[in-house]
């Protein structure tokens, strides 16, 4: 997972964890989200399936608030 802000799509520090439990991956940023500011998540092809097969590129934005965001987006897995 790569995250960046839309405005330059430079990837910024962060982790990811993933639950094999849940089947849920979750994006921790190094540092806190600006606020007021689009970004990114996108996801690579190195990420597979249950059977091995990669996963195509896929990517989505989100923004955050006045006062930064509330909350982390998290998208389960399929």
């Amino acid at each position: 997972m790569v995250l960046s802000k839309t405005a330059d799509l430079v990837g910024l520090a962060a982790s990811v964890t993933y639950d094999p439990a849940t089947l849920t991956a979750s994006l921790q940023p190094s540092a806190p989200l600006l606020p007021n500011t689009t970004y990114r998540v996108a996801m690579s092809g190195r990420i597979t399936d249950l059977d091995g097969n990669p996963l195509p590129w896929t990517w989505w934005t989100f923004h955050t608030g006045p006062g930064g965001p509330t909350g982390v987006p998290r998208l389960p897995a399929h």
